[in-house]
């Protein structure tokens, strides 16, 4: 919650407004969240044991987006990530 309030804040600063993105990783948070609560609201027990794993992929979403934010003089809305100029094995295709 802290991130998402302090890229929002960034956001209001910079841009003026919270400008629109949607990253891969914001695509894939969403569908977590989405099946994740198809899944918690009948098996609770295993919803808990993936619930870290959910709360991870929206941290490691909220950093991409704030530096996103922080690196960048304008967003575009479609930049699908900020991975994509990596070289070697974690180069993005």
């Amino acid at each position: 919650m802290a991130l998402f309030l302090v890229k929002t804040i960034l956001g209001r600063i910079k841009f003026g407004s919270m400008p629109p993105v949607h990253t891969i990783s914001d695509k894939a948070f969403a569908a977590t969240l989405y099946f994740f609560m198809i899944i918690a609201v009948p098996w609770p027990d295993p919803a808990a044991i993936i619930f870290p794993i959910i709360m991870t992929i929206g941290y490691l979403n909220q950093n991409e987006e704030s530096t996103m934010f922080i690196t960048n003089d304008h967003v575009d809305e479609n930049t699908r990530s900020i991975f994509k100029d990596l070289k070697g094995p974690f180069q993005y295709k």
